[in-house]
């Protein structure tokens, strides 16, 4: 073997059982987002719910971001509640056969399959880590995640290799290296940069903070230090994933790290699988060092690996996966567009960018790799606050129609991410006023109202409805209380009329 080979396998090569554990922990994921949503499927997938088919349909390029389109799409296919329960339960054993490494190929493209079309039916329930999953699932389709630990390797015994390099697993880590690469360049303003001020800020934005988030406010000198720290190994922690020494130990310390990130974010904020996938993900960079450990190696790591411990010579592919003759120039192709995409929208700081119209671009739609890592970027809101949701009655009485079993909210919650059921319809909420969504409005306006009314009867009917967000300042350390000056937007308002219509009220510029 070529030095050019050695360095190329100890750069881009995987273990086998690192991708057991990844292909064990992506079903997990997968069952658990399937599981979570499934309370909601009426709500947030059926034509009665939040966004009717015919509104999918016409939302804007912002409203849309980086979801897949709408005609590709199972779940287009009809509006029935039943349906949609139906695909989710699918999704839900393919998880399941994803988990237990049964028929895994098939199981992963099944998933995959259902997993864009849940996501192209209704965008505006996402958030970055359902990014995270779709393309981290599409690469996981050409890589053998089911050689071992599975009921594959139960049938077809040990695998040929013990690690697997080729165009695929060089994919992953490229992949990987750039949700946090671009992520990082995108914290551009100076909240990032040199005020270090951008995790208090994003603490303070109340929607997605924990109470430990809360509670970390009380200490700015370290949430500046932790800003600084995060900022460093977003923008140099995945190099460690190119270097061809000492490979193993950066590596299993960059896991380290980034699993640290991870779990604080876990912690301060409710991000929903964000955090849950991307440390899946860095599973699969397990060195062959850690598996061969004197704790392990006794242990799980002898029941996959082949008793002669030599590497082949070559990189011969290996069975499993979708691996074709022209999957490496695809791949290529596909980690091509990949970069190219990041690049451009770093460029614009834009997620509507798109590439010029070229075999990439149709290659990087079909793939479903689009992607723009903008998380807190390029600095957080500098304001925090909660949103009022209220409806009026016939005789005048103002009702809670976003917690219909509770008293108008005037005032300030306790804590404003617990108003929310669950991260889903958190986002829901904060979609009104993070993005240019007036279809997403008018929806979830005409959804509040409706089940208010079937829930109650004619003479306690909604005649208008508004959301107002209540917008507070966020002061920093030495600039006085943490909570500044009080301002009210109005998100919509919304009337009925003598036909029993419903027609928008005006509302203010934005």
């Amino acid at each position: 073997m070529s030095n050019g080979e050695t360095v190329w396998r100890r750069v881009f090569g995987l273990d086998v059982r690192s991708l057991a554990v990844l292909r064990i922990g992506l079903g997990l994921v997968l069952l658990g987002n399937l599981c979570d949503l499934t309370p909601d499927i009426g709500a947030f997938f059926s034509d009665e719910g939040l966004l009717p088919r015919t509104a999918r349909m016409q939302l804007n390029a912002s409203e849309a971001a980086t979801a897949p389109p709408h005609w590709c799409s199972l779940h287009m296919l009809s509006g029935a509640t039943w349906y949609q329960e139906l695909l989710i339960g699918a999704g839900i054993v393919l998880s399941g056969c994803v988990v237990l490494g049964y028929r895994t190929s098939w199981a992963l493209f099944g998933s995959w399959i259902l997993l864009v079309g849940l996501q192209a039916r209704n965008p505006l329930i996402l958030i970055g880590g359902d990014d995270v999953l779709r393309c981290l699932l599409f690469w996981c389709l050409f890589l053998p995640l089911g050689a071992c630990w599975s009921l594959d390797a139960r049938r077809t015994g040990p695998p040929p290799q013990r690690t697997i390099c080729n165009a695929a697993s060089a994919a992953l880590l490229i992949q990987l290296a750039c949700i946090y690469v671009f992520s990082g360049l995108l914290k551009s303003d100076p909240p990032w940069r040199s005020e270090f001020t951008a995790l208090y800020l994003a603490l303070s934005g109340d929607h997605h903070t924990t109470r430990l988030g809360l509670a970390l406010l009380d200490y700015p000198r370290l949430l500046q230090v932790l800003t600084l720290a995060t900022l460093v190994l977003e923008m140099a922690g995945p190099l460690a994933l190119f270097m061809p020494w000492r490979t193993a130990r950066l590596r299993m310390a960059a896991i380290a790290s980034f699993w640290g990130l991870h779990l604080g974010i876990l912690a301060t904020m409710d991000v929903g699988i964000f955090s849950p996938i991307c440390m899946v993900y860095w599973t699969a960079l397990l060195p062959a060092a850690f598996w061969d450990s004197p704790f392990l190696r006794n242990g799980l790591s002898r029941s996959c690996v082949p008793l002669v411990e030599s590497e082949p010579t070559a990189s011969a592919p290996t069975a499993g996966g979708l691996s074709v003759l022209f999957a490496p120039a695809l791949i290529a192709l596909l980690v091509s567009y990949v970069l190219l995409l990041n690049v451009a929208r770093l460029a614009s700081q834009n997620l509507e960018t798109r590439l010029t119209p070229s075999p990439v671009q149709i290659l990087g739609d079909a793939a479903q790799l689009d992607q723009f890592w903008c998380m807190f970027a390029p600095r957080p809101f500098e304001y925090g606050g909660w949103i009022n949701v209220n409806g009026t009655l016939a005789n005048g009485e103002r009702v809670n129609l976003w917690q219909p079993e509770l008293p108008v909210q005037d005032s300030r919650p306790p804590v404003v991410s617990e108003v929310y059921r669950n991260m889903r319809w958190r986002k829901v909420m904060v979609n009104l006023f993070e993005r240019d969504c007036p279809t997403h409005t008018q929806c979830v306006d005409a959804y509040l109202r409706r089940r208010w009314n079937e829930a109650h009867p004619s003479e306690r009917q909604i005649e208008a409805a508004e959301a107002i967000l209540v917008k507070e300042l966020i002061l920093l350390p030495g600039q006085g209380a943490s909570r500044g000056q009080t301002e009210l937007e109005v998100l919509w308002r919304s009337s009925r009329t003598r036909s029993d219509g419903w027609t928008a009220l005006p509302q203010p510029p934005r």
